[in-house]
């Protein structure tokens, strides 16, 4: 009798083992994370309008386009393409002060900057083969022109299709894959030949003294004008988790991306993302 007690004892005691490991394996497929960006640096300052009406140095905005993708449900925007935060620089006329520039502020080349506030970009849980998300992040010199922004939010809008096909192949289908940053390939929308780029377009202005609009750093070289291609970051459960365990140099969960301007525009910047789980 206690050869059979002792018996159902440990069959009942591996079950529960057994229980216990799938249970925790599950959770383990699910996570929620933080995404923010919390410094710049302004590895060379744009070639600015030559009377600096704007403002000494630079002055920068960050656009943020994120998008949840879920198998079942498709996309869910998180945030548009136009969604723009305060403009950092020499204060006045911008509202939060950066840089060094001049003595009220304004970014020079060499300048490292944290954002005060960490700048939120996805909080969420994410789901390992269910869902991911696209972030779409640029950072932008505003001489107070505005119509490259409309312009930048409405190719995104154009191209959110191709956006969930690329989340679906990449992040869904796919092995973990080690690159966390990409150019994004916007070739199967485009002409054989063509370069991959946002049509947001700058010229060197009257002269070559440059043409003073809001535009994103990173522009390159067109004939004789500029467009973009922006980076894009795509997360799942399996990269995030990586991510968020991986001191790559820049501390726990840092992710670098770098927008570099055609050398007649000079700017070049580095962004820094955290990743964490929550």
């Amino acid at each position: 009798m206690k050869s059979r007690l002792f018996s159902v004892a440990m069959m009942f005691l591996l079950s529960l083992t057994l229980f216990l490991i799938h249970s925790e394996k599950a959770m383990a497929q699910r996570a929620r994370f933080e995404v923010t960006l919390f410094r710049f640096t302004v590895n060379h300052e744009t070639r600015d309008d030559v009377l600096q009406r704007d403002g000494a140095g630079d002055e920068v905005s960050f656009s943020r386009m994120v998008r949840l993708y879920n198998r079942r449900a498709g996309g869910e925007k998180i945030l548009s393409g136009d969604d723009f935060t305060p403009t950092r620089g020499q204060m006045p006329p911008n509202p939060i002060r950066a840089g060094h520039a001049a003595s009220n502020g304004g970014l020079k080349s060499g300048d490292d900057v944290l954002t005060g506030p960490h700048i939120p970009l996805f909080s969420g849980e994410l789901i390992r083969g269910e869902n991911a998300v696209i972030i779409l992040l640029s950072v932008w010199e505003m001489d107070g022109r505005y119509e490259l922004q409309n312009a930048y939010a409405n190719a995104l809008e154009n191209f959110m299709p191709d956006m969930e096909s690329l989340a679906d192949r990449v992040a869904l289908n796919s092995p973990p894959s080690n690159v966390m940053v990409r150019d994004f390939d916007w070739n199967a929308r485009l002409p054989a030949g063509s370069i991959p780029a946002i049509d947001v377009f700058l010229t060197d202005g009257p002269l070559g003294l440059g043409d003073p609009k809001d535009r994103p750093i990173g522009m390159v070289r067109r004939g004789n004008r500029y467009s973009f291609i922006p980076k894009l970051m795509i997360l799942n459960f399996d990269n995030a988790s990586r991510a968020a365990d991986t001191n790559e140099g820049s501390g726990l969960g840092v992710i670098k991306i770098s927008y570099t301007d055609d050398q007649r525009l000079a700017g070049d910047y580095t962004l820094y993302v955290r990743i964490r789980r929550v």
